[in-house]
């Protein structure tokens, strides 16, 4: 058996390779030694409470989907025992596990992703905290799958009555003497989620967490964190050990705020355990030629011609990061002999990251204006790319297949017609002091860095900036978080810098931080290193101010003994870059209707938009400008926004197909409800005329068609299904993203039919008083959390109608619970099957 792709690997990153290769027109096979696709991650479950937490999961459900519907990828449970041959000629030889039946012995393919995953550290390898001897100590793996079976029972401090838990991170991680020299990523998130999830359940319950580190990273995860932070104890420092206390709890032994030792009894403690290697994989890496790096991760670098690596085989990352990193493999992948796409993609940058993005589009095949708004940047490399440099972007009007773009350059005027639209104008970088140091000399990590080269710029003697071809100085702070978590790639750089200016320099480096951001799989290491080379750390216990009476000094406390007040004598304060405030980017996503995020990002934090999409089709978003992104990860988010920007083009199906919604015009009253419910910008309002739907940007949400109070428009096919409903029945309407997959694996009730629509925004109060019509008994509405809509808004109509249609069932006399609204995520069968068990339709018939 032969294809064009092999993936070793059904998880999320696998998968998503799978899918993305298909939509490329390539024909695929995944072997996995798992009996389900979907991997380590598919056992973990929806964190999502009134809200939703981006977990990530349900885009593993989305994917999972698309694979089992796409007739090119060929899936089979095997283990692959070895790789064999070069690119266009490799053979892997195959064995049949106990439950995957008979295989061929070989198979053969033209190119080899590797996407063997994780695995959960086992806590019991590492220090003695518990776990499998002491009852109450688990692990964040446990916590899951008890929330994912909706039953805390399975816990041992499972009950409702108040109870104290502690959450200890690092488990398994950070730890270079036990080979785990790395951070894995996920643990400060996923116990935050966790937390939420039990808080939610449980109000009373008092949790603490134990941590070296917070790593709060990604989109609209600092707005999270800041929600939640109140409702938890934190503890800088993680106990040794977990005991058995005098009074049957679990004793931790810790430093307080003030310093001192103490102890303290928790009814539960659960070990934030990090990511490991998956067995084997190491076996295979070597038959492959690709090296391992750090923690038994392979190193995707030293992949020979044809062989690519993806996921957290590579390095311990979340969901998201790891469906990201399948389709960047087979994006590049897809560069190779790509078809040539006959229509045309803009990108909008500002610096390097606009280049970054037009070149992928380029070695994609699509045809590519870079509109660049930084006359200082460098050009892009290499050929495919048309040039247009512009002071700024006036509009841009159209949709998918016909976007216009008004730029000005001066006085000048320019327009741009494309196909598609990226958009890659990095973000605004400010290096401003916290104002308690704003006296002191200081200048930015970024100047500081260009003075170690001797190319210093000139700058204000006052404020201590450097003067050109002057040493850098010996006594420097390098402030990492003067205004909030510190950027992880400017968090790297600023390691990076201390280090070569003590080696180089000579120079007395102290890096003063609260939490020390660690990128990527080498950020412990490259923390190490400069530790070892002699750079000082200071973890703050309070913000530093400037020491009165003292020149140039600091005045602060250290985490380790914050009694104590500390002088730190400077010649200068370097500050790292953070996010400013960016009138470029808001202008932007203003002019091209794109929403920002909570933390003022272009793309609004519904996971439902991941990776890049934006709630305009045919506009995508990528790098800093939408959230915290290193290079290499702005390369990679170009070349999955490449693959999919050239799958888009090529399918002739929707720039052929009629407009999906169709807008009867003897039933318009133009009053443009339309134009202002849908969630996509596909419909435009016309002078004296029925409205004008889009068939590239229409998402058959059926948005338009329940809000339009003159029924005058339908979709083909319909959005709404007619039920067909017996006496006595309950009816559930489910959201095909989420109740319909949710009720997938569910048991339900024998008088329950359910109605599938495209999303639970596109049912009308009519819909569902039809429903009581036809006789049913009882009507449940099961939509999406809010911000994991695939459509926006939709969620917030679907919410208002299902208040009004309460109460409405209430004036009417309907029984209490004769209608209910649910709000669901596709992996919350369990909750659904148990809410459907205990919660009967009170008041009788």
């Amino acid at each position: 058996m032969s294809s064009d792709t092999l993936i070793i690997g059904g998880g999320a990153a696998g998968l998503s390779a799978g899918l993305t290769l298909a939509q490329g027109g390539r024909s695929v096979v995944i072997v996995d030694r798992g009996d389900a696709p979907g991997g380590q991650t598919s056992k973990w479950c929806c964190l999502a409470t009134d809200r939703c937490q981006r977990c990530g999961l349900c885009l593993l459900h989305d994917v999972q989907a698309g694979v089992g519907s796409t007739d090119s990828i060929r899936r089979i449970t095997a283990d692959v025992t070895g790789v064999t041959g070069t690119r266009g000629a490799f053979r892997a030889t195959l064995e049949a596990t106990a439950s995957g039946g008979e295989v061929d012995a070989t198979l053969e393919a033209d190119t080899v992703i590797l996407a063997t995953g994780f695995e959960p550290f086992d806590p019991r390898q590492g220090r003695p905290m518990g776990y499998g001897e002491l009852d109450g100590v688990v692990t964040t793996v446990d916590v899951n799958l008890a929330l994912r079976d909706d039953d805390l029972s399975l816990l041992p401090f499972g009950g409702g009555e108040t109870k104290r838990l502690a959450f200890l991170q690092c488990i398994g991680s950070r730890d270079p003497e036990a080979g785990r020299g790395y951070c894995s990523q996920v643990c400060c998130q996923g116990s935050l989620r966790a937390a939420r999830a039990l808080l939610h359940r449980h109000p009373d319950w008092e949790i603490t967490v134990f941590f070296m580190d917070l790593q709060i990273y990604g989109k609209t995860a600092r707005s999270r964190f800041a929600d939640l932070a109140p409702k938890l104890r934190f503890v800088q420092g993680v106990p040794a050990e977990v005991q058995l206390a005098e009074d049957g709890g679990l004793r931790l032994a810790f430093q307080d705020h003030l310093g001192n030792m103490t102890a303290e009894s928790f009814d539960g403690v659960v070990l934030a355990v990090g990511m490991v290697p998956s067995p084997g994989a190491d076996v295979l890496a070597e038959s492959v030629g690709v090296s391992r790096t750090i923690g038994g991760f392979l190193d995707g670098d030293s992949a020979p011609d044809g062989v690519y690596v993806a996921g957290t085989c590579a390095g311990p990352n979340f969901i998201e990061a790891s469906l990201l990193s399948g389709q960047n493999a087979a994006g590049l992948l897809l560069e190779q002999g790509a078809n040539p796409c006959t229509r045309r993609a803009a990108v909008i940058g500002r610096g390097d990251e606009g280049n970054v993005a037009a070149e992928a589009l380029a070695a994609a095949g699509v045809p590519v204006t870079l509109v660049q708004l930084d006359r200082a940047a460098p050009g892009p490399q290499g050929t495919g790319v048309d040039l247009v440099l512009a002071d700024s972007v006036a509009s841009v009007d159209g949709q998918l297949g016909e976007f216009r773009l008004q730029l000005t350059d001066g006085p000048a005027k320019i327009q741009v017609e494309a196909d598609a639209l990226i958009l890659a104008p990095g973000l605004a970088l400010t290096a401003d002091p916290a104002p308690a140091l704003a006296s002191l000399p200081h200048q930015s990590m970024t100047d500081f860095a260009a003075s170690l080269e001797g190319d210093a710029h000139k700058g204000d003697a006052h404020k201590g900036d450097a003067q050109e071809g002057d040493a850098p100085p010996q006594r420097v702070a390098l402030h990492l978080d003067p205004t909030g978590p510190a950027w992880r790639p400017t968090a790297a750089a600023a390691l990076d810098t201390a280090t070569r200016a003590v080696i180089e320099k000579q120079s007395e480096v102290t890096v003063v931080f609260e939490h020390m951001a660690l990128a990527g799989l080498h950020g412990q290491q490259r923390y190490d290193d400069a530790r070892r080379a002699g750079v000082r750390f200071l973890r703050q216990s309070t913000s530093p101010t400037q020491a009165p009476g003292v020149e140039a000094a600091l005045l602060l406390t250290d985490a380790a003994a914050p009694e104590i007040p500390l002088r730190l004598r400077v010649d200068m304060v370097a500050v790292t870059d953070h996010p400013g405030a960016d009138d470029t980017l808001s202008t932007l996503a203003q002019r091209c209707s794109v929403g920002l995020d909570r933390e003022g990002l272009a793309q609004r934090g519904n996971v439902r938009l991941f990776p890049m999409h934006t709630e305009r089709p045919g506009i995508w978003v990528l790098g800093n400008a939408r959230q915290e992104a290193g290079s290499p990860t702005v390369r990679a988010e170009a070349t999955s926004v490449a693959a999919q920007v050239h799958a888009q083009l090529t399918d002739d199906l929707r720039f052929s197909r009629e407009a999906p919604a169709q807008i009867d015009r003897a039933h318009c009253v133009h009053c443009l409800t339309c134009v202002r419910v849908c969630p996509h910008f596909a419909i435009t309002p016309r002078p004296e005329s029925t409205p004008l739907v889009s068939a590239t940007a229409c998402e058959q949400c059926g948005a338009c068609v329940a809000a339009c109070p003159g029924s005058a428009i339908t979709l083909t096919p319909e959005a709404i299904p007619t039920p067909g409903v017996d006496d006595g029945q309950t009816v559930l309407f489910a959201c095909k993203n989420s109740g319909v997959p949710a009720l997938g694996g569910t048991k339900l009730p024998k008088d329950a039919t359910v109605v599938e629509m495209a999303c639970g925004g596109a049912v009308s109060e009519l819909d569902m008083l039809r429903a009581f019509q036809a006789g049913a008994r009882r009507v449940i509405l099961l939509s999406c959390h809010a911000e994991s809509c695939a459509h926006g808004d939709n969620h917030l109509h679907c919410t208002e109608r299902a208040q009004i249609l309460a109460d409405t069932a209430q004036r009417v006399g309907l029984p209490a619970g004769a209608f209910e609204h649910w709000t669901v995520a596709p992996a919350e069968g369990s909750r659904v099957a148990h809410d459907l068990a205990v919660s009967p339709l009170k008041g009788g018939a």
